[in-house]
């Protein structure tokens, strides 16, 4: 369904794929930081959620620090399950590039190759052919996290943040990645048309390898579902100038999987985001809190699945 869809057929039904990645640290019974450097245990843990879960999409690899770390910022863990990143104290881009790694030398980085051998290994053991997916930062939020988590003020930066996505965004398209989000942080007016500049090579490497690239728009209201944008290919009926489309919904992840909170007043309004029509992804804002048990996530996935088979709405025109 997601080659038929970059090539512009319009989906027959939502692809639940929610991301669930760090949840299969507690299933190998290791510590999220031992985790996110064992392929073996992520792939393993990966098909045993897919199978259990009947999910149309996996997330082979989700770390919000992953191109940061290999750049060399530094990680700290206060404890084996969370993380935090000190990024230097730079002036000038032409410093950052000094001291960071190259673009191209973060293909080295350990996590790097670990989530690439997670995307091959899954791409043989997952027959039944779900969707792979791989997160990434966009290049503004990529940006904002080596600028101290401000946002930049200077395009050099934004461009440099840019040369690492294309980088690690081609690699995991090469690898097998199906669908690549893009999780970015909304850019200021001032900086819009340099950001936009900035994401187009990432877009059209991601789409050289016909995956798709699919923009995640974070904001400051959690509650809400957020709508996906994905670029899928030139000639998008109906579609904007810049060929995007409106092909999903990111439910929030903390509030979702609440099993003391009410659902249904954040499944009723999707129809609403979607204008009528059928999603092609639904997926969540973010990493499904590792805490989570599983009987919840399946009884989640089960209120979702019964709100798409009931919606009534119609295929997504592409």
């Amino acid at each position: 369904m997601i080659k038929g869809f970059l090539r512009g057929e319009a989906p027959a039904r939502a692809l639940l794929a929610p991301i669930l990645f760090s949840l299969g640290s507690r299933l190998e019974s290791v510590s999220l930081r031992s985790y996110q450097l064992n392929p073996t245990k992520i792939a393993n843990a990966l098909r045993q959620i897919r199978n259990v879960l009947r999910l149309d999409g996996v997330t082979c690899y989700f770390d919000p620090f992953l191109e940061a770390e290999a750049l060399g910022c530094k990680v700290e863990w206060p404890d084996e399950n969370t993380a935090t990143l000190t990024s230097p104290v730079v002036s000038e881009v032409d410093e950052l590039r000094q001291i960071m790694r190259t673009p191209a030398e973060t293909l080295d980085h350990k996590k790097v190759q670990v989530a690439q051998e997670v995307l091959q290994r899954l791409k043989t053991m997952l027959r039944d052919a779900p969707a792979l997916m791989i997160s990434l930062n966009g290049p503004l939020a990529l940006a904002v996290q080596l600028n101290k988590g401000a946002t930049p003020n200077t395009v050099e930066l934004l461009e440099f943040a840019a040369e690492v996505t294309t980088v690690l965004a081609t690699r995991f398209a090469e690898a097998g990645a199906d669908v690549i989000l893009l999780r970015e942080t909304p850019s200021p007016g001032e900086i819009q048309e340099p950001w936009s500049s900035a994401l187009d090579p990432i877009i059209n490497a991601i789409r050289f390898y016909e995956s798709l690239p699919v923009l995640l728009l974070k904001h400051d209201q959690p509650d809400q579902a957020l709508p996906l944008t994905a670029y899928p290919h030139d000639n998008l009926q109906g579609s904007d100038t810049d060929n995007r489309a409106n092909v999903g919904i990111a439910l929030s992840a903390g509030q979702l999987w609440n099993c003391d909170h009410d659902r249904n007043f954040m499944l009723q309004p999707l129809s609403g985001i979607m204008g009528g029509r059928v999603p092609l992804l639904v997926t969540t804002s973010e990493d499904v809190p590792l805490t989570t048990g599983m009987n919840v996530v399946a009884s989640v996935l089960g209120d979702i699945r019964t709100w798409l088979s009931s919606s009534g709405e119609s295929p997504l025109a592409v």
